[in-house]
């Protein structure tokens, strides 16, 4: 039980940490890196660099003038990561009981 809840606990960090990278690789630094031509917004083009942006390109491009600016670009990116998964809350556990011979209805032979 003990080297199951490390081994949850193990993995739940892993994933934390995999969610803070992509997080930060989506950032407004990102934004810089994104935009090739530096004229301070991101075409259809220069997203395709950029596989959650290239997929919610009219997400993110909130006023429809076909680029992302920036400042779209940071309004987007909390809304493009990946929900958190809903772990279940783990039931208590109940021990085993021995049968109470008294409360156990007992076979009869005919």
């Amino acid at each position: 039980m003990i080297k199951q809840m490390v081994v949850g606990l193990m993995l739940a960090g892993a994933a934390t940490l995999a969610m803070a990278n992509d997080a930060s690789s989506m950032g407004a630094g990102n934004f810089k890196d994104l935009d090739a031509n530096g004229d301070g917004r991101v075409s259809t083009t220069e997203a395709q660099s950029h596989a959650q942006l290239n997929e919610g390109f009219r997400t993110a491009d909130t006023n429809g003038d076909g680029y992302v600016s920036e400042t779209e670009f940071n309004a987007w990116t909390p809304s493009a990561m990946p929900a958190e998964p809903q772990t279940p809350a783990s039931e208590p556990a109940t021990p085993a009981t021995p049968s109470d011979p008294a409360t156990t209805p007992q076979a009869t032979t005919p």
